[in-house]
């Protein structure tokens, strides 16, 4: 019954030793995207907490750098960095990335002058406007192929807040829970100036990515979608959600 005993706890020993040797550090890329990604936010924000923390469960050690969009995306396309956090599907990326299963969403509305009693109904009334757009992103198809308003570019949301404001653009959009941070926390002095639409151009599903030409792209897709699923079984999911005030 000793020898018995030994065995196991040798077999148990040699079995956790395993799975440290199996562990695997991994890089990871995204965007400052407040209040979702930040260096500033709690965890680097709710999408890299969920992301870590998913690929925790297989033994996965994440770490992110927050950089521009980019460079996210070309340092995950060339193998520099293993997984893009937050780009949303389009056919077109899945020519170069694998994406995972959705584990978050975020709703596209508009954003508008105060005075403004613009609301959104179809993007026929959109006609002869100019809608600041920002660069890379996916936008719906439909958005994306209809050339009766104008889209002018720039880096990031809040270039076209500034624009909007001063009148060089009639409406930009942006996830709304994004749109609503910015004004509160980066740019109150606009705050009182803009506001959002009611209705919604979108709601995008939210994934992790990793380029096609990773050779560990399915195996590490495939275990951050179980780890995705271990969370939301266990309650965690929903802890990490309300531990960053999103819930």
């Amino acid at each position: 019954m000793k020898g018995l005993i030994k065995n196991l706890l040798v077999g148990a020993l040699l079995t956790s030793c395993a799975n440290l040797v199996s562990a695997e550090n991994i890089s990871g890329a995204t965007l400052e995207w407040p209040p979702f990604t930040g260096e500033k936010l709690q965890n680097q924000g709710v999408m890299v907490d969920i992301v870590k923390q998913a690929f925790k469960t297989s033994g996965h050690d994440l770490v992110v750098s927050i950089v521009p969009w980019d460079r996210a995306m070309a340092d995950t396309k060339s193998r520099q960095t293993d997984v893009m956090i937050g780009l949303w599907y389009s056919d077109k990326r899945a020519k170069d990335y694998l994406f995972s299963k959705p584990f978050l969403y975020n709703r596209i509305v508009f954003i508008k002058r105060s005075d403004d009693s613009f609301e959104f109904n179809g993007l026929e009334g959109l006609k002869g406007k100019k809608v600041g757009v920002v660069r890379n992103y996916s936008y719906n198809d439909a958005f994306k192929a209809t050339t009766n308003f104008k889209k002018p570019e720039t880096s990031n949301l809040q270039s076209n807040l500034k624009k909007l404001a001063a009148g060089r653009i009639d409406l930009t959009l942006e996830d709304e829970i994004v749109a609503r941070y910015i004004l509160n926390e980066e740019l109150k002095q606009l705050n009182n100036k803009i506001t959002l639409t009611a209705n919604a151009l979108d709601e995008k599903s939210v994934h992790i990515a990793i380029s096609r030409n990773n050779p560990n792209a399915a195996a590490l897709i495939a275990a951050f979608d179980k780890g995705i699923d271990v969370l939301k079984a266990n309650g965690n999911y929903e802890k990490i959600i309300n531990s960053h005030g999103l819930n």
